[in-house]
C-alpha cells in the first residue's frame, strides 16, 4: 500500500510529455466496468464501441473474461502489448494501487472517479497517494474527477453519438460536464473539433501544459479554455503569450464571482482568479475572455471560419438589417463589446437613397433595409455592394428577423433558406460576416435545424443574438491586433 507524503517535489517534476497518444491511443483499457450492473466503466465501453473501436479495446476485471463483448483481463499488465490509455472508473480509494500496478503497461491514466481534493482534506491526501503512484509507475494522470478526451481523428470519446468529422478547434476544459456541452452544442453550431481534453482536479496533467502542447499542434488552429483555476498559472500565461498572433484563444473562466468561487471549490476543489487578473491576462496576450458558454462557442465558431483571414482593412463594423429598434440594439451590443460602428460616407448614403432605401429609416450605419418574405433575396447584396463600392468594412453584422418569414409570408423558411444560400456564395473581399438569426425560436424545430444546417453548408457563422455576435467580432479584432505586422 502506498504511503502519503510531501509531494511538492513530485508535483514539480512532471516529465516533458508528448500528448499525441493521449488523443490518438493505440489501445485502451477500461477499469471499473461491471458484469452485473451499469457503471461509468460500462458507459465508456459503449461509447468507445460507438466510436468504432473493435480491436485494441479491453476491460480490466478480476474475474471476467469479457464484458459487454469486450475482452477482459485481470490486470493492466496482463493486456497483450499494454495500452496507451487506461481509463480508471473504480472507487477513489482503489485508484493509487491500480495505477501503481500499471507501470510499464500504460502511458496515460484518466481517472474519472470523484472523491478527491474537491471533498476536503482526506480527498487531498488521496490525491497525493495517486500522484505518488503515477510518478513511481511513469504514468501521467488526467484528472481525477474528469470525463477524459474527445478527438474524432483518434476515436477518443466520452459520450455516445459524438461528431466524427475532425476539424481545427481544440479545447482544454476543467469541467467534464461542460465539455460534453461544448462538443454537442458546438457541433450544432458547425464547430469541428480537433481535440478536447478535460482536466478535473488537475493533480498532474495541467491546463497550461496542455495548452503549451496544443499551441504547437499542427492540427489545431483555434484554442478554447474553460477554467476554474490555473494550478500552473505561469505556464498557462506563457502558453497564451506564445499563441498570441499565431492561434486565437477564447477563455471562459468559471468561479470569478464570490458565489461562483464557492461553487467551483465544491466542483473541482478550485479557487478561480479574480476577474481583474483575467482582464490583464487578456490585454497582455490577445486572448478573448468571455462571460458565458454561448459566447465561448460563438467566438470559437467565428475564429474557426476567419482565423486565417489577414486583416488589412479598417477595424469597424457595418450593421445591416431590417429597420426599427433591432438595429439600435445591435449598435448597443457593438458598443458594449468595444466595437466601432463608423458611419458610411455621404456619397454612399446618396447611392443607397437612389436605390430606394432610407425613407423613414437609417442608411448611415446601421443600414436599415426591408428584409423578409416579400423582398427578393438579392436585396442584401445590392445594398452591401453599393456600400463596398465606395467604403470597406472589416466586419459586417447582418441581422434577419426569422419570425417575419412566418408572420408576413406563407413560404415559411423557404425564402430564408434561399437567402442563406445566396449569402454563402457572396464574396466581399476582406470582410467577415456575422449573421444574427433573431427570434429563431419562432421557427419550427425542423425549420430551425434546416436553417442551422444551411448555415453550416454555406460556411456562414450564425449567432442567436447581438451580444454573441458582437463578442465574436471583438474577439476577431483582438486577434487581428495581436498578429505580427
Amino acid at each position: 500500500v502506498l504511503a502519503a507524503g510531501d509531494l511538492a517535489s513530485e508535483r514539480a517534476a512532471a516529465p516533458v510529455t508528448d500528448f499525441a497518444a493521449l488523443f490518438a491511443p493505440r489501445a485502451i483499457a477500461v477499469a471499473g466496468a461491471s458484469t452485473s450492473r451499469e457503471t461509468f466503466g460500462n458507459r465508456f465501453l459503449a461509447a468507445y464501441r460507438d466510436a468504432g473501436w473493435t480491436d485494441g479495446l479491453f476491460a480490466i476485471h478480476p474475474d471476467a473474461r469479457e464484458i459487454d463483448g469486450v475482452p477482459a483481463y485481470a490486470s493492466v499488465d496482463a493486456v497483450p502489448g499494454g495500452v496507451d490509455y487506461l481509463l480508471v472508473a473504480v472507487p477513489a480509494a482503489r485508484t493509487p494501487d491500480l495505477v501503481a500496478g500499471a507501470g510499464g503497461s500504460a502511458r496515460f491514466a484518466h481517472v474519472i472517479s470523484g472523491g478527491f481534493g474537491e471533498g476536503g482534506a482526506d480527498g487531498a491526501a488521496l490525491e497525493d497517494l495517486l500522484l505518488a503512484a503515477a510518478r513511481g509507475a511513469g504514468i501521467r494522470v488526467l484528472g481525477p474527477n474528469c470525463m477524459g478526451v474527445f478527438s474524432p481523428a483518434g476515436r477518443q470519446t466520452f459520450q455516445l453519438d459524438t461528431p466524427s468529422e475532425p476539424g481545427s478547434v481544440s479545447v482544454v476544459s476543467q469541467s467534464g460536464g461542460l465539455a460534453g456541452d461544448i462538443v454537442k452544442a458546438g457541433d450544432r453550431r458547425g464547430i469541428r473539433f480537433s481535440k478536447l481534453v478535460t482536466v478535473g482536479n488537475a493533480i498532474d496533467v495541467q491546463p497550461g501544459e496542455l495548452l503549451e502542447w496544443l499551441v504547437d499542434d499542427p492540427d489545431t488552429a483555434v484554442l478554447g479554455l474553460y477554467l476554474e483555476a490555473a494550478p500552473d498559472g505561469r505556464r498557462l500565461v506563457s502558453a497564451l503569450r506564445r499563441a498570441a498572433g499565431r492561434k486565437p484563444v477564447a477563455v471562459l473562466v468559471g468561479g470569478s464571482s464570490r458565489q461562483g468561487a464557492r461553487a467551483a471549490a465544491s466542483h473541482t476543489g478550485a479557487l478561480a482568479a479574480d476577474a481583474r487578473i483575467w482582464d490583464a491576462i487578456a490585454k497582455a496576450t490577445g486572448a478573448a475572455v468571455v462571460a458565458t458558454l454561448e459566447e465561448l462557442l460563438a467566438v470559437l465558431a467565428f475564429h474557426q471560419r476567419y482565423a486565417t483571414n489577414a486583416a488589412d482593412v479598417d477595424a469597424s463594423v457595418l450593421i445591416v438589417g431590417p429597420g426599427g429598434g433591432a438595429s439600435v440594439l445591435a449598435t448597443d451590443a457593438c458598443d458594449r463589446a468595444g466595437l466601432t460602428v463608423a458611419a458610411v460616407e455621404g456619397d454612399v448614403v446618396a447611392r443607397l437613397r437612389e436605390l430606394g432605401y432610407g425613407a423613414g429609416t437609417s442608411v448611415a450605419n446601421p443600414v436599415e433595409i426591408p428584409l423578409g418574405p416579400a423582398v427578393g433575396p438579392d436585396a442584401i447584396n445590392r445594398v452591401i455592394d453599393a456600400v463596398f463600392a465606395h467604403q470597406h468594412y472589416r466586419d459586417l453584422l447582418l441581422h434577419v428577423n426569422v419570425q417575419a418569414y412566418y408572420s408576413y409570408g406563407t413560404g415559411g423558411a423557404a425564402p430564408l433558406l434561399e437567402l442563406l444560400a445566396r449569402l454563402g456564395a457572396s464574396e466581399w473581399q476582406g470582410t467577415r460576416l456575422a449573421l444574427v438569426l433573431r427570434n429563431l425560436e419562432c421557427a419550427s424545430p425542423d425549420d430551425a435545424r434546416a436553417l442551422a444546417d444551411a448555415c453550416t453548408a454555406a460556411e456562414l457563422v450564425c449567432f442567436r443574438d447581438f451580444d454573441e455576435a458582437a463578442t465574436a467580432i471583438a474577439a476577431g479584432q483582438r486577434f487581428d491586433r495581436a498578429r505580427p505586422r
